[in-house]
């Protein structure tokens, strides 16, 4: 009689450690996939940056702004430019500041993709005007 008392009890830690290891596993993988999740998103949004950084190095010293965004695929706009490739959405803002030696010239690039991820980047030139 004792020696199946013994066996239950046994029986009953092995479910606890089974049951425990069972919702262990259940709050770890749900920990992996957030990870997994924040990780795409973060892929995302260093390509989106990388992409725009080479636009804005392209750019360098180059007056005519909007015939090189012409030539990338930007379509004018009211007051900017955009362009979509199918997973991010591009715009590029051109502002011109006359100024008494010359011009300056300010674009802003932004990219947006559908999980809300948002990269942008803003560059300056200033071109005197010839004496």
């Amino acid at each position: 009689m004792k020696h199946g008392y013994h066996g239950n009890v046994l029986l009953v830690e092995l479910i606890i450690v089974i049951l425990f290891f069972s919702i262990a596993s259940v709050f770890s993988l749900g920990v992996f996939a957030s990870a997994r999740q924040i990780e795409a998103s973060t892929t995302s949004m260093g390509e989106m940056e990388q992409q725009i950084q080479t636009w804005s190095a392209m750019l360098f010293g180059r007056e005519d702004v909007e015939a090189y965004l012409a030539e990338l695929g930007f379509s004018a706009d009211d007051t900017a430019y955009t362009m979509s490739d199918g997973e991010v959405n591009w715009k590029a803002t051109v502002s011109r500041e006359e100024k008494p030696a010359g011009v300056m010239i300010t674009t802003t690039f932004t990219g947006s993709d559908a999980k809300s991820n948002e990269a942008s980047y803003t560059t300056s030139a200033y071109f005197s005007k010839e004496v």
